[in-house]
């Protein structure tokens, strides 16, 4: 039962017991992508309780006054979408209608920018019988002026090859930048054409400094953002981050990770597992060498392997070459993973210790960014 579910996560996350919980409804966390629905619960009466985060989890709970306004930035209700999973069906494009596998209309919803729905009822009317038969879902992905838009198609399980390379012809179409063409059962890229990748440039100020930041996503890389509000959010959250070394882990693309190493406030060691993602951090980190380090890691293998893991003077990392380019992670004492900081810092391996390098010397910051 939700309720019981959100009883149990105020514990172990905040480390509150509540007498009562008011139930306040429910929310889609990604409308259009998945049906994935999460119920809201204000909880009262609370209690100290022990809070149990799992290893991978860094709280920091904080109380505020219920006089204190929280300041809401305002967006436009529709065509906030950059990024859609699409299904085909019976030559027709859409989205799925809550809990089912029924087709709706995805200019119904709003989400998505007059110009994306113009360029998805012309791919419609291009399918042909055997092109529907052949496509199952479409990723689409979006920069936030809408300039380039990338299509990822994934074919039906045990489409032929002739048919699977016929494809490029139905999406070569006015609108769409760049696509790809992929199997579900075996997941490689089998044909495309144009650029499989959307570009952002950001211009960001914090805290009077300011840096202009360029990043790259492949359409295969998860990223979920509202365009009208993806450069405020960068700017609050890194304004709420001290200076110093910074742990990103779920990295993405660096739009965090980038950010922060190129407004100049710390050196950045960036962990991100998938390969698509690792591929566009790597190629956003670039320009930043001296400051930024790319671990292609999943984050559950970095914290197993580096000492953040609990064990004091342990240290993690790879040979020279490898790809983390022989950094190595140290701790002068061991700590559970609880807290924004840990006393961690990181050198490079076979570097002579009169490098003017700024490595990472003081307490690092983690940041676990959840929603991009």
């Amino acid at each position: 039962m939700p309720e019981t579910c959100a009883a149990r996560e105020v514990e172990e996350e905040v480390g509150r017991r509540a007498g009562r919980l008011e139930p306040l409804g429910f929310i889609w966390t990604t409308p259009g992508f998945t049906d994935e629905r999460i119920w809201l619960y204000l909880a009262r009466g609370l209690r100290p309780a022990p809070q149990q985060l799992d290893a991978d989890e860094a709280l920091s709970v904080e109380r505020l006054p219920l006089e204190q306004a929280v300041v809401v930035r305002p967006s436009p209700e529709h065509g906030y979408r950059m990024r859609a999973r699409l299904h085909v069906r019976g030559r027709r494009i859409g989205f799925f209608r809550e809990g089912t596998h029924d087709l709706c209309d995805a200019a119904t919803t709003g989400q998505l920018l007059p110009a994306t729905l113009e360029v998805l009822e012309l791919l419609q009317s291009r399918l042909g019988r055997d092109e529907a038969r052949s496509i199952r879902e479409l990723e689409l992905g979006e920069n936030v002026p809408a300039t380039e838009r990338a299509l990822l198609v994934e074919i039906a399980p045990g489409t032929a090859a002739g048919d699977a390379q016929r494809l490029p012809r139905s999406f070569d179409v006015a609108g769409v930048t760049g696509f790809v063409v992929t199997r579900p059962e075996a997941p490689q890229f089998v044909a495309g054409r144009g650029h499989p990748h959307v570009s952002d440039a950001l211009d960001l100020t914090v805290e009077g400094a300011g840096a202009h930041v360029r990043l790259r996503r492949h359409v295969a890389a998860f990223f979920q953002g509202n365009r009208f509000l993806l450069q405020p959010l960068v700017e609050t959250v890194l304004g709420l981050i001290p200076r110093g070394g910074l742990i990103d882990l779920y990295a993405g693309a660096g739009l965090f990770g980038v950010s922060y190493a190129a407004l100049g406030r710390g050196p950045v060691v960036a962990v991100e597992g998938d390969r698509q993602a690792a591929g566009d951090l790597r190629d956003n980190a670039a320009p930043l060498v001296d400051l930024m380090r790319v671990v292609p890691y999943a984050v559950e293998d970095f914290l197993v392997r580096s000492p953040m893991a609990g064990a004091a003077t342990s240290e993690a990392g790879g040979p020279p070459n490898d790809a983390t380019n022989g950094w190595t992670v140290r701790v002068s004492s061991g700590s559970p993973l609880t807290s924004m900081t840990s006393s961690t810092t990181m050198e490079p391996a076979n570097v002579p210790p009169t490098t003017t390098r700024p490595w990472l010397s003081s307490p690092s910051q983690l940041v676990l960014p959840n929603v991009l």
